[in-house]
């Protein structure tokens, strides 16, 4: 399998850009942050993140603080990978912005257009600094830009394309699983 994803020092860039995009928030929204961090092999980026912005930014996974609890806990989540993540936030409807270079990607045509819907609409970004703006100006009505119309048929369409879930998967799922146990 082909796949373009990031290398390490895309990585280490975009957690440079992360802390400074953080830095350039408003204090009100400062105080609320939550930090669920990717590992990377030569980065602590917990220790990081911990030491500049309080241990209690850090939204430590556990058996009972599962990475669901935490987006359905979130007032906007802030991604720099559009991968399953991603789309599972976006399923849940909650507030998503996702930051990431179409170069490092590398997107096919379809996901190209669908990355430009999502530019216009504010959900991504390829500018940390404009992400940071947006952050900023919508965060007293993140709502509001979020339950739009254009933003909200944009989210729709990613996932009908990308992300296409149904309300009854698990049967689905579970019918397909049966359907193969019976082939054999």
């Amino acid at each position: 399998r082909v796949q373009s994803i990031p290398f390490l020092n895309d990585d280490v860039k975009d957690f440079v850009n992360i802390v400074k995009l953080t830095k350039g928030l408003r204090s009100n929204i400062k105080k609320r942050l939550k930090f669920r961090l990717k590992q990377t092999l030569s980065i602590n980026s917990e220790k990081i993140f911990s030491d500049l912005f309080g241990r209690r930014t850090i939204d430590t996974p556990t058996k009972h603080n599962t990475y669901y609890r935490s987006l359905i806990n979130s007032k906007l989540v802030l991604m720099t990978y559009p991968t399953t993540s991603f789309s599972e936030s976006m399923q849940l409807n909650i507030p998503t912005i996702l930051v990431c270079k179409k170069e490092t990607w590398q997107f096919e045509k379809s996901s190209l257009k669908m990355f430009n819907s999502l530019k216009k609409n504010k959900i991504a970004f390829e500018n940390f600094v404009e992400a940071r703006e947006h952050i900023n100006n919508s965060w007293d009505k993140v709502d509001s830009w979020w339950n739009d119309k254009k933003v909200q048929d944009v989210r729709k369409k990613y996932l009908k394309n990308f992300f296409n879930v149904n309300a009854n998967w698990y049967d689905e799922w579970l019918n397909y699983l049966k359907i193969i146990k019976n082939s054999k």
